[in-house]
C-alpha cells in the first residue's frame, strides 16, 4: 500500500513539474525584449524621410535631379546608407558631414569637382563611391576614414593621390580606373588588407607598374582591361 501511495506522489510531482516547464516556455520573460526584427525600409522621398527623421536608416534618391540637398538632411541622425546616384550634385552641403552614423555614401555620376576636408568627419564610413565625377584630387582628410573598406574613384580627373591614402589600413577595394595618374605614392605599401586595385585607363609607365606591384605583392592589380570579379 505504501509503495502504491509513493508511486502516486511521484506521478503528481512529475505532472506539476512538466506543466510548469511548459507554462514557462509559453511565457515571454519580462527582462528580455521581444525580437521585432524586420527588413529596414528604404526611403526614396526626401520629404517623407525628413518627416520620419529618427526612423530613417536608408535613403535612396537615385536619379531625382535634386541638384541641391536640403540642409535639414542633418536631422537624419540614424542614417546608415545614403544613395545620391545621378542627382546632378555639384557640391555636397556641409550638413551631410554631420551624419556621423553613415556607413555607405554613394555619389556616383554627379558633377562634384571638390571634396571638402569635412569628409574626414565621417569616420564610420565603410563604403565611399565617388565614381564618374570631376575630381582632380582628394583632401588629406581622406586619411581619417580608417574604417573604409571600399573606395571607388574611377572616371574622374585625378592626377595625384595624397600620401594620406596610406592611412586607410582597412581598405580592401580601391578603384582608380580612368583617371590621369602617372604614379602612386609609396605610402600605398601600408594598405596590407587591399585585395583589389583597379588602375585601368591611367598612363602608368612599365617602370611605375613594376614599382606598384612590388609595393603591393599580395594585391590583385589591374592595369589592363579584364574581368574584374
Amino acid at each position: 500500500m505504501k509503495k502504491v501511495f509513493l508511486f502516486i506522489i511521484i506521478l503528481f510531482i512529475n505532472y506539476n513539474c512538466t506543466k510548469n516547464n511548459n507554462d514557462n516556455k509559453n511565457q515571454i520573460p519580462t527582462n528580455i525584449k521581444k525580437d521585432t526584427t524586420s527588413p529596414i525600409k528604404e526611403y526614396t522621398d526626401i520629404k517623407e524621410a525628413l518627416n520620419n527623421s529618427n526612423n530613417v536608416y536608408r535613403l535612396n534618391l537615385h536619379g531625382q535631379e535634386i541638384e541641391k540637398l536640403p540642409t535639414a538632411i542633418s536631422k537624419l541622425s540614424n542614417l546608415r546608407e545614403l544613395d545620391l546616384y545621378e542627382i546632378g550634385l555639384k557640391e555636397l552641403p556641409l550638413e551631410v558631414f554631420k551624419l556621423k552614423n553613415l556607413r555607405e555614401l554613394h555619389l556616383w555620376e554627379n558633377q562634384i569637382k571638390k571634396l571638402p576636408p569635412e569628409i574626414g568627419e565621417l569616420t564610420n564610413l565603410e563604403n565611399l563611391d565617388l565614381g564618374e565625377n570631376l575630381l582632380s584630387d582628394l583632401p588629406n582628410e581622406i586619411g581619417k576614414l580608417v574604417n573604409l573598406k571600399k573606395l571607388f574613384l574611377g572616371g574622374n580627373q585625378i592626377n595625384k593621390l595624397t600620401p594620406e591614402i596610406g592611412k586607410l589600413i582597412n581598405l580592401q577595394w580601391l578603384s582608380l580606373w580612368k583617371n590621369d595618374l602617372k604614379t602612386l605614392p609609396p605610402e600605398i605599401e601600408r594598405l596590407t588588407n587591399l585585395k583589389k586595385l583597379i588602375l585601368i585607363g591611367n598612363p602608368f609607365s612599365e617602370q611605375e607598374k613594376a614599382k606598384i606591384r612590388k609595393l603591393l605583392p599580395k594585391c590583385k592589380i589591374l592595369f589592363e582591361e579584364e574581368l574584374a570579379d
